[in-house]
């Protein structure tokens, strides 16, 4: 029993990092939608704010897959790195916005969206594999 207990705590760590991985990356989305709905009245500090925002998923996210290494099966981390590489063109795409205004800060912000967007879907993925490792 008290092995059994050893046993899971390193799993429960890898849910729990990776649910915090996936809130994060939610939190970005949801930053950066609301700062496309505002238009012209987003701030620099908002869009700073969604860069830092983006930089912290990313690096949860490589802090779990390291925590993982020992452990990494093929789906999760493949999943996991197709994440960081969204979160990281997110926090790319919207330091540029920084640099530009009207269509073009629109843009980049668009292209921020779409990569914060397609993170989750590939964090969602790395928990429903990590649930599926567990299940077999």
């Amino acid at each position: 029993m008290a092995q059994e207990q050893v046993m899971n705590k390193p799993d429960a760590a890898v849910r729990d990092s990776l649910d915090h991985v996936r809130t994060a990356a939610q939190e970005l989305h949801r930053a950066i939608s609301d700062t496309l709905a505002k238009r012209a009245n987003a701030t620099k500090a908002e869009v700073e704010g969604m860069i830092r925002k983006a930089k912290e998923a990313a690096d949860s996210a490589k802090s779990t897959m390291r925590a993982r290494q020992e452990t990494a099966q093929g789906a999760v981390k493949q999943q996991l790195t197709q994440a960081i590489d969204k979160l990281e063109a997110a926090e790319k795409h919207a330091s540029e916005s920084l640099k530009s205004s009207g269509d073009a800060f629109h843009a980049s912000l668009g292209k921020a969206l779409a990569n914060a967007r397609a993170s989750v879907q590939h964090i969602s993925e790395a928990v429903a594999a990590r649930r599926s490792e567990k299940a077999a």
